[in-house]
Parts: C-alpha cells; structure tokens; sequence
C-alpha cells in the first residue's frame, strides 16, 4: 500500500492532470487500483484506453470493474479487448474466468471451448491452467484438475499458480481444511488469496449440516485479516457477508451490506434477494455436468 501513495504523491507533486495522455492516465489508475480506490482507477483506464488501446490497460480496468462490482463491464471490456487483440492469452484467460463465475451450462461450454483452445498449445501457461481447473472443478471434474497440476509441476516449478488452482480443485471436492492448508498464512493485503481462504471457509460452513459447527467454521472465516483498503472489495465484502449469515452474526452482516451499499447498491440488493442462493460473486463450485469430457492431457507432449 505504501508505494502506491508514494506514487500518487508523486504524481500529484508533478501537477500531472487525468486525461492529459495516456502515459499519465495509466499511473492514475495503478495508483487508484493499488489503493484500492477502484471507482477513480476505472475513470483512469477508461481514459487511458480512448488514447491509447493496451492489453495490460483492458486487463487493469476489468479487474477494477469487478473489485467494484460492475460484472456487465467486466464481460464488454474484456470482449472489447479480444476484438483490437484476437487471441491474446491473458485476455482470453480473463474473459473465460469472466464466462465461469456466470454460472451456467452455456457459459461453461463457452469457457470450456476457449481454455481447450489455449491450453494444448502452450501447457505451461499458468493463467489458463488455473481458469482451467477451476472450470473442472465446477463441472464435477475436479480429480481431473488435480492430476493436472500434479504432472503440470512436473514440468514447471516453481509454479505460482499451484497453490491457488490447487485450492479451488479441493474446495470442489469438498477437501475444505486441505484447502485452507493449501494456502497456508495469507498476507493481509493479498485480495485474491484472501478472497479464496474465505471462499473455502464459505462452502465449508454452507456444506455442514450441524448448526453449532456451521457457526464455528463460519466464524473462523470471518476471522480471516484483511487490510482496511479491501473494505471496498465488492468479492471480499460478500464473502464477509455470506460467513456473517452462517455464523449468526447479525452486527458483521449489518455491516457488511453497508459497505456493499456503500460501493454497489445494485450488488447488496442482489446479494439481500438470494440470500440462500449462489451468484456472480460467490462463484458456482460443483454442478453435475451433462457431458463432462475428459481432457486426456497425460498424454499430451510438454
């Protein structure tokens, strides 16, 4: 956080002005986004993309899109950016995990279609095998997923996307303490770590049929640090929410929907009507599907 406000000290005491070139609009919004003022950074890469279209600038500012809670603009901005750079991996890759956290068989097929595409080209990407497994893992394939990573650390190590995919697969799986153990101690301000541990904690909570554990475990989620910044982190935020419900702890869930209103009203009255359900932001982690199809990548040459 500290070099992020150096930065924008520094960009305040060079008078720079958003909007003046795209130079300048990119540093306004890596300082708005590492301060986790994710409303300004989205006004500066959206400035910075009128002058000058980037990859990295379209994967900044629908990363900010989402922090914030803006799913529709995270799906344009990513299709945009796919149409200036066709077959750019980082922003296939993102608009596949885009496609996955919506939830449904067409959507599923579509990201299925696109990290096959991908992957078998170039294996050793680790972006597209963690949207990967996380695609099995939801489609009731997540031992698959596991025996990917598996030979996939056979060929590239260190790999810092194991631990993550890796993660996500046991969560499917219901290997809920192997998950969190996965992860080991995570830092207060890692918002996609964080967001994971509380993911984990979350379905473990929701899959416990005994009240008084389903508190306890719900509890420990919540317990989990976090960095004041991320107080508008709208993935965080509802995680922080869902765990306050399980664990019966009216004053976090109070204050969590204030929070949410705070930074998205649209997405606090979404999450208040399906209160009992799964959305966008929680993220599908098991549905049967109809015809799962095996990737067969064991036998694919490294």
């Amino acid at each position: 956080m500290r070099k992020f406000q150096e930065a924008f000290k520094s960009i305040e005491e060079f008078n720079f002005i958003l909007g003046q070139e795209a130079w300048t609009d990119h540093q306004f919004g890596r300082a708005y986004r590492g301060l986790h003022r994710y409303r300004e950074a989205v006004r500066a890469f959206e400035s910075e993309l009128k002058a000058h279209p980037r990859v990295g600038t379209y994967l900044s500012l629908a990363q900010a899109y989402h922090r914030c809670g803006e799913k529709i603009e995270v799906g344009r901005v990513l299709k945009s950016g796919l149409r200036w750079f066709k077959g750019n991996r980082g922003l296939a890759a993102a608009y596949a995990s885009h496609l996955i956290r919506q939830g449904d068989f067409a959507s599923f097929e579509e990201a299925e279609s696109l990290l096959r595409s991908l992957y078998f080209p170039r294996m050793q990407d680790g972006r597209v095998v963690h949207q990967l497994c996380k695609l099995l893992g939801a489609t009731d394939r997540a031992t698959e997923a596991l025996h990917i990573l598996e030979e996939r650390r056979k060929h590239v190590f260190p790999d810092p996307y194991f631990a993550s995919a890796r993660a996500n697969a046991l969560i499917s799986l219901g290997r809920y303490e192997e998950a969190i153990s996965e992860l080991g101690e995570v830092p207060r301000d890692n918002e996609h770590l964080i967001g994971l541990v509380k993911k984990a904690y979350y379905w473990w909570a929701r899959g416990e049929d005994d009240g008084e554990n389903r508190r306890i475990i719900a509890r420990k989620g919540l317990g989990i640090p976090y960095d004041l910044g991320l107080s508008c982190n709208i993935p965080i935020v509802v995680a922080t929410y869902r765990l306050a419900n399980l664990a019966k702890d009216t004053q976090e869930a109070e204050k969590a929907i204030r929070l949410l209103k705070l930074a998205n009203e649209s997405v606090a009255d979404e999450i208040i009507a399906c209160d009992s359900g799964t959305t966008y932001w929680e993220e599908v982690i098991l549905v049967h599907h109809r015809n799962p199809r095996p990737l067969g990548v064991v036998r694919a040459v490294w």
